[in-house]
Order: C-alpha cells, then sequence, then structure tokens
C-alpha cells in the first residue's frame, strides 16, 4: 500500500469493509484502523471473537500485539 497517497484511511477502510463483508454490522464494526465487537453475553462474545479471528487469519491480516485488548 502507498502512504503517500492524501486518501489512503478511505482506501484502508473500503478494503476492511470488503474483505469483512459477511460479519460487519452484526458484531463487528470498522472504522479506519480499528475494529469493534459487541456481544451481550459471554458466550456469544467468545463465538464472535472465534469466527472474527477466523476471518482475520483467512485473509491474512495481520494484528499489532501491542494494540489490542479484549474482554474491555
Amino acid at each position: 500500500m502507498l502512504f503517500y497517497l492524501k486518501n489512503i484511511g478511505a482506501i484502508y477502510q473500503i478494503l476492511m469493509y470488503f474483505i469483512l463483508y459477511d460479519i460487519i454490522n452484526k458484531f463487528l464494526e470498522v472504522y479506519l484502523d480499528d475494529m469493534v465487537m459487541k456481544s451481550r453475553t459471554k458466550e456469544s462474545y467468545m463465538r464472535d471473537l472465534l469466527a472474527s479471528l477466523k476471518w482475520i487469519r483467512f485473509h491474512r491480516l495481520k494484528m499489532n500485539n501491542l494494540k489490542h485488548a479484549f474482554r474491555v
């Protein structure tokens, strides 16, 4: 990805919507470089977390270990 482009944030967000289209607005929200999961129960949280991590692994996305937080 070319980072000298002025609209790289918008391009990244469009790509995230394209890649994660099946789970966005069900339990995952994406805004620029943030992904936020929402759930009502602990069981649904764990199920949705596993599903989102499978999608991330399937599309070979990488997460920064210093910047993620679970169960907040």
